[in-house]
């Protein structure tokens, strides 16, 4: 399963590179939404991790850390932070409804919103009439989710808010996990970012001095290129010196559809999905089974890490399961899953396309399957690759096709959709670790061939040397101004 996790993002990035978009990283993360279990767990570029044996060069250190190769030292997967996009409206719909819009109201979807004095608009500025939740998440109706932001905004006080506000989105956000490890067993886990008042207050401080600098001096090598662009930036930065502290509509808007400070892991969104599977549990994401010797004795078992319960009503996770099984079908990734048998294995997933300040988009799928039965949690993110529809959908189609065998071959890297459950026989000569002496993975678009850093999920841990040391987390943050989709 590691294998074809890293197949697929290759196969992604270079789609997306032959349709003009970089795609410059890649991630994916496939768990078991009922106990969490990490099936595969890959990011690109990778790199050859026998680098580590007998010692490494500061050199190749500083090398593994650079961009000239893709920074692949990094897990894009538990390190990473991006901002989600559309996939992050499984908790915006539960906080609209947990405030109290109606679940099975009917909103109206235009093609653009008015947040204060300024029109925030779907993709492409498409206008849907009007329509429920169900099928505002099937399409991806960003102007539901503005209105639902905005309103909220105003009954906090607006710009000046009453004592101690709701912030519902924000709330609701944190109750999903976002803003905080999962806990895996992996060091070095990234955090995400889900941004408050306090934030922006803190924030603020801290950049206060180059905005009011900037609002001062403007941006004079921009202004000779782009004048327009130069003035716009002089005028944000004046508004950030003066009140960047305030948060604003455009602020609340940004956060409902996952765009402007918002910050998750492709590991987070995975577990979030896996909850919206197993009916409100969230999981601790783990790799580690058992601890053996070298000649394969148990020393012990690891015990399944225990969930913690999702405080979301069961109806709702019941009604957006109901949802997300018709993107697929007819919504935003039915072109990914044209020709693929969703009968025979129901896809419950949502795109997501964020917007990046200075970067192409980032391209989201995150999903279930069986939508009726859940057995797995599959994510994949495309930096820099396009649409959620174009790139990581067809990337986690063809995790799915590997899974259950659906693809050319037809065999499944898991019998029946079943993981194993004996545990694995060190091979011979590998000094009692798994995965020892096998073949390495296929080179990846940007890295050296090799196996993922730390060797494939869910291999039994060994007594030996500890893993490479902790890098510093990589985040992407959202375009300023956004247009989300």
């Amino acid at each position: 399963m590691q294998g074809a996790a890293e197949r697929a993002l290759r196969n992604a990035m270079k789609s997306a590179r032959s349709q003009g978009h970089p795609a410059d990283a890649a991630a994916a993360v496939v768990l078991d939404v009922q106990t969490g279990r990490v099936v595969a767990l890959a990011s690109l570029p990778t790199y050859d991790p026998s680098v580590w044996t007998g010692g490494i060069s500061q050199e190749k250190y500083d090398a593994l850390l650079g961009k000239k190769q893709g920074e692949p030292l990094i897990s894009r997967a538990t390190q990473g932070q991006f901002a989600p996009g559309s996939t992050f409206k499984i908790s915006s719909t539960a906080a609209a409804v947990a405030d109290g819009y109606p679940l099975n109201g009917i909103y109206p979807c235009p093609g653009s919103y008015n947040v204060g004095s300024r029109a925030f608009r779907n993709f492409e500025g498409q206008a849907h009439g009007d329509m429920n939740l169900h099928r505002a998440l099937v399409v991806s109706c960003d102007t539901i989710y503005y209105k639902f932001a905005y309103e909220e905004w105003l009954r906090d006080g607006g710009t000046k808010p009453r004592a101690n506000p709701k912030d519902p989105m924000v709330a609701m956000a944190r109750k999903w996990g976002f803003g905080s490890r999962t806990g895996i067993d992996l060091p070095g886990e990234s955090s995400g970012r889900i941004p408050d008042r306090g934030w922006k207050r803190r924030y603020w401080e801290a950049t206060r001095e180059a905005d009011c600098k900037a609002a001062k001096q403007g941006y004079p090598n921009l202004e000779r290129t782009d004048p327009g662009r130069a003035a716009y930036l002089k005028a944000i930065a004046a508004e950030n010196c003066a009140e960047g502290y305030v948060w604003r509509a455009g602020d609340a808007a940004n956060f409902s559809v996952g765009q402007g400070d918002v910050l998750v892991t492709p590991l987070q969104l995975a577990r979030a999905y896996a909850a919206v599977a197993n009916g409100g549990r969230l999981v601790t994401p783990h790799l580690g089974v058992a601890v053996v010797r070298a000649d394969g004795s148990v020393v012990r078992r690891i015990p399944t890490p225990p969930a913690k319960k999702l405080d979301v009503d069961r109806k709702v996770l019941d009604y957006m399961r109901k949802a997300l099984a018709d993107v697929p079908k007819e919504g935003t990734a039915a072109g990914a899953f044209g020709g693929f048998d969703l009968k025979k294995l129901p896809v419950a997933g949502k795109t997501g396309t964020a917007e990046v300040y200075g970067k192409a988009d980032t391209s989201w799928f995150a999903s279930f399957a069986p939508a009726d039965k859940p057995r797995f949690a599959v994510v994949a993110m495309i930096s820099q690759g396009g649409t959620g529809a174009s790139a990581a959908a067809p990337a986690v189609r063809e995790i799915y096709e590997a899974i259950y065998g659906l693809g050319k071959d037809g065999k499944p890297a898991l019998e029946n959709g079943e993981l194993p459950k004996d545990l694995p026989k060190p091979p011979a000569g590998s000094g009692g670790v798994i995965g020892a002496g096998t073949d390495t993975a296929e080179e990846s678009p940007d890295a050296s061939p090799g196996t993922s850093p730390g060797g494939a999920p869910n291999t039994v841990l060994t007594e030996g040397p500890g893993l490479p040391p902790s890098t510093a987390p990589r985040q992407e943050s959202a375009a300023s101004p956004r247009t989300t989709r």
